[in-house]
C-alpha cells in the first residue's frame, strides 16, 4: 500500500531502478516513500515519468503527478469515499445553518419593526403625559387664583397712591444702599 506523497503537477520523485519517459510510476509499497516503474496503470499510481533515468539505483525523475480514482488503492478509495461522505454531510449542515441564519434575520427584522411601533407608542404616551401635566398646572393656577380672590374679599383695597408704590433697591440713596419704596413712574423715597 502506498501513501500520497507529493503535490499535483510536475514533481521531482525519487525512483528506484531505470525509468524511461512515459513510464507509469507507482509506490514501491515498502513504506520508503520511493517510486518504481509499474508495468500497467492499474492500482496505486503516482504519475507518469517526464524524463529518463538509465541507472539501476535510486534517482530523481521529474514526474507528472495526478490523482484520480484509478490512482487510489482500495484503502485510499475507502478514505476518499469517507471524505466525500463527510463533505456531503458538512454541506447539508451548512445548508441547515444558512436556513437558521435566514430565520434569525427575519426575526430580527420583525423585532425592529415592533421596536419602531413601540417607539411611536412611547412618544404618544410622553405627549399625553406632557398634556396632562400642563392641564394639572393650569388647574392648580386657577385654584390658587380662586383662593387669593377669596382671601382678598373683605379686605380694603389699596388707595391709588399705595398701589403705585413698589419696593426697590437704591444704591444712590443719601443714607447708603438700602431698600426703599419706588413710586411707579416717580422717584425713590427713602425711609
Amino acid at each position: 500500500e502506498g501513501h500520497w506523497c507529493c503535490f499535483l503537477g510536475q514533481v521531482p520523485i525519487t525512483v528506484r531502478g531505470p525509468v524511461k519517459c512515459g513510464d507509469h510510476i507507482g509506490p514501491t509499497g515498502d513504506g520508503s516513500g520511493f517510486g518504481k516503474v509499474k508495468s500497467s496503470p492499474e492500482g496505486a499510481m503516482i504519475g507518469i515519468a517526464l524524463a529518463d533515468k538509465p541507472s539501476n539505483g535510486t534517482g530523481v525523475v521529474k514526474t507528472l503527478c495526478f490523482a484520480g480514482l484509478g490512482a487510489l488503492t482500495q484503502r485510499g478509495e475507502e478514505q476518499y469515499q469517507g471524505i466525500l461522505s463527510r463533505m456531503l454531510d458538512n454541506e447539508l449542515k451548512l445548508a441547515q445553518i444558512e436556513g437558521s441564519v435566514q430565520e434569525v434575520k427575519q426575526q430580527v427584522k420583525a423585532v425592529k419593526v415592533d421596536a419602531e411601533e413601540h417607539r411611536e407608542q412611547v412618544q404618544s404616551l410622553q405627549d399625553r403625559v406632557s398634556n396632562v401635566e400642563q392641564l394639572m398646572i393650569a388647574d392648580k393656577v386657577k385654584e390658587l387664583n380662586k383662593e387669593l380672590r377669596k382671601e382678598a374679599e373683605g379686605k380694603t383695597p389699596l388707595s391709588v397712591e399705595e398701589s403705585k408704590i413698589i419696593p426697590a433697591w437704591d444704591d444712590a440713596s443719601p443714607a447708603g444702599s438700602q431698600w426703599n419704596k419706588k413710586y411707579i413712574g416717580g422717584a425713590c423715597v427713602c425711609f
